[in-house]
């Protein structure tokens, strides 16, 4: 389960991406330069078509992404074994072991 919801978030942040960069605005030369056109000339745009749709599956991705996130945050099984192995090693280990052996 813990495999399956990483998987598709791994999908869903490349899509999120993907759809961040289309939206970009000051795709023009003067944009670029800091002319007057796109995003921050002044006048708002109100979007449409594409770029609407770009802009709704980009905040419906990310709350999806983020419940994964959270899904998968609080179901996440621990196991109390894997934390006593790696402090088990670590006493059973001699701390003289690797001094004696250099001499």
């Amino acid at each position: 389960m813990t495999n399956t919801i990483s998987i598709i978030q791994i999908i869903l942040a490349i899509s999120i991406i993907i759809l961040i960069l289309l939206q970009q605005r000051d795709s023009d030369v003067s944009g670029f330069l800091g002319g007057g056109g796109g995003g921050g000339g002044g006048f708002y745009q109100q979007r449409r078509g594409m770029e609407q749709l770009f802009f709704i599956l980009t905040i419906i991705l990310t709350v999806i992404f983020a419940s994964l996130a959270l899904t998968n945050f609080f179901y996440h099984p621990v196991t109390p074994s894997a934390e006593t192995s790696s402090t088990d090693n670590a006493e059973t280990v001699p701390a003289t072991a690797s001094t004696t052996e250099q001499q």
